[in-house]
């Protein structure tokens, strides 16, 4: 009954293991690959200010924190509910709640229509704000350029905007990968007390017009790390998520990072940024601050301490400008000024899909996958397929119950002659000679040996010691020194042996309720082997 049981789990298990594998090379396959536009830096004879047409008020956001959903499988501790309170009693305007494929907004939550996207071992997530509906397709396991860039263009045909979320986690998305990926709107520089702004600097160096958000992560309020750690100061008229996509689109915000107590959040504020004759202007309204200025490849350009404003002119070299304030409390990560010419800074060239090596991916892909699956598929026809072949049957059969070379001989000559004839039966050991072979007893020590009704093989010996397991399950047989097996094979042929042998003593009168299966064209039982001595054998056989 327990051998039962274990085959069925074992068969269960086996069908799920391969249905999991089925389901997570199926975004693989489908995936398509792209071709990326070459980098080309912010170039012209305009400076765009994003605050230059700042109107409504600064909304003080964070659009990244989890409640408890899918039954607490995601970690989140607390409800959205709470969630949404805590950040009110901290003085926010926008307090987001980002449940992983799960819009809270439409579950009675006070929240702006977001949600965090992403289920793979590489933590390449994704933020989409202003979602209308939850993309549920992602890759699983690895990601590659292509891949990445797959994911950014379907959630952009169901949300406003999308953000790349903790860049840095786990390496989601390297300085490499931003260099080349189009399409995404934001990229979240600050996530929670951790700061990745090298990888967007990169993403700027290489002409694509990306801004800066700061947020907790949080998935427990308890946790003063991930607590109103950072933020993001968005100016917009409203907090309806309508105005906040406006407002974030055109670069009216900026990143803080809390260096200080919870409480710092209006330490330090922005009080104007301006563009004037080449020259960039910033100020704050606050303690006096060391300002950094930096340029294209994250070269600082220039650094004024203990000061309330600060300027910089740029230079033929400068390709954009951004800067970080870093007061007493805080620090604060402003969206750059960059070069373009014309109306509007035109946006980054959207990545193209490679038709030709699409379907090339697509139509190896899939004849691998249905190669494996014919493989499998003659393999369990030949392994899980055994015929029910009674051993103590017949008297007139050839027999190997001396242990003898002549035995052995006449019992190989036997079943090639089986083989040859596409005869599945083997020869079998009848009870006249079990009686003759052992006068007296009724039980005894016993080798079995089969040679399958198949060549040998790379895979031989694992297919061997499978077959042998799934057949030999009655008296306790186990398959033994297969390398030894490969030792009788006739000389010149490419033939398996598989030997087992009792663990214990059985009783001759049950011997014909051992199975063989199909693919064996011979079977031999042989006692005290003595004749095949240089030949390492399992567990001594001897007779009793």
């Amino acid at each position: 009954m327990a051998g039962a049981a274990n085959r069925l789990w074992r068969r269960v298990l086996t069908r799920l293991a391969l249905a999991v594998a089925i389901l997570g090379a199926g975004p693989y396959l489908w995936s398509p690959i792209y071709r990326f536009p070459p980098a080309q830096r912010f170039a012209g004879s305009q400076l765009w200010n994003p605050y230059a047409e700042a109107g409504g008020t600064w909304q003080r956001a964070n659009l990244h924190a989890h409640g408890r959903a899918w039954l607490g499988l995601t970690n989140g501790q607390q409800p959205g509910e709470q969630v949404v309170q805590r950040y009110r009693d901290l003085g926010y305007d926008i307090p987001g709640v980002s449940n992983y494929h799960s819009i809270a907004a439409r579950h009675g939550v006070a929240t702006p229509a977001l949600y965090e996207h992403g289920f793979n071992l590489g933590k390449s997530h994704q933020l989409a704000l202003g979602a209308r509906a939850v993309d549920w397709f992602d890759f699983p396991l690895f990601q590659g350029l292509s891949h990445q860039q797959y994911v950014i263009n379907r959630l952009k045909r169901t949300s406003d905007l999308v953000a790349l979320a903790h860049p840095g986690t786990r390496d989601a998305y390297t300085g490499d990968t931003l260099e080349h990926l189009t399409g995404y709107d934001l990229i979240e520089v600050i996530n929670g007390p951790f700061v990745t702004d090298s990888v967007w600097d990169t993403a700027l160096s290489s002409g694509h017009r990306v801004w800066a958000l700061a947020n907790d992560d949080t998935h427990d309020l308890e946790d003063p790390r991930r607590t109103a750690a950072a933020w993001t100061m968005i100016g917009a008229s409203t907090t309806e998520t309508a105005d906040i996509v406006i407002a974030l689109k055109a670069g009216r915000s900026y990143a803080v990072l809390r260096t200080g107590a919870i409480g710092a959040a209006y330490v330090a504020a922005l009080d104007k940024v301006a563009v004037r004759d080449g020259t960039l202007s910033v100020s704050i309204s606050s303690a006096p601050s060391t300002f950094t200025f930096i340029g294209h490849g994250g070269v600082v350009r220039k650094t004024v301490r203990d000061a309330t404003s600060a300027d910089y002119t740029f230079t033929e070299e400068d390709t954009y400008v951004r800067t970080v304030i870093a007061s007493p409390q805080t620090r604060i990560y402003l969206n750059p000024v960059m070069r373009y010419e014309g109306a509007l800074p035109s946006p980054t060239p959207e990545a193209t899909i490679d038709v030709a090596g699409t379907w090339l991916l697509r139509g190896s892909m899939g004849l691998s996958c249905l190669l494996l699956a014919l493989v499998y598929a003659r393999r369990r026809r030949v392994v899980s397929r055994p015929g029910t072949q009674p051993v103590l049957v017949g008297a007139k059969r050839n027999t190997a119950c001396d242990g003898s070379r002549a035995g052995f001989s006449r019992w190989r000559s036997s079943s090639r002659r089986a083989r040859r004839s596409h005869n599945p039966q083997p020869p079998r050991l009848n009870r006249l000679a079990a009686a003759r072979c052992w006068p007296g007893r009724t039980t005894a020590d016993f080798f079995a040996i089969c040679r399958p009704a198949t060549t040998c093989s790379p895979s031989s010996r694992r297919f061997s010691r499978r077959s042998s397991r799934i057949v030999f399950r009655v008296g306790g047989w186990m398959p033994v020194n297969l390398r030894a097996s490969a030792a009788l094979s006739p000389r010149g042929r490419k033939q398996c042996f598989v030997w087992m042998a009792s663990r214990s003593p059985i009783p001759l009168a049950a011997a014909n309720r051992c199975s063989f299966p199909s693919w064996c064209s011979g079977v031999a039982w042989i006692s005290a082997p003595a004749a095949f001595a240089r030949i390492p054998t399992p567990r001594a056989s001897r007779s009793t």
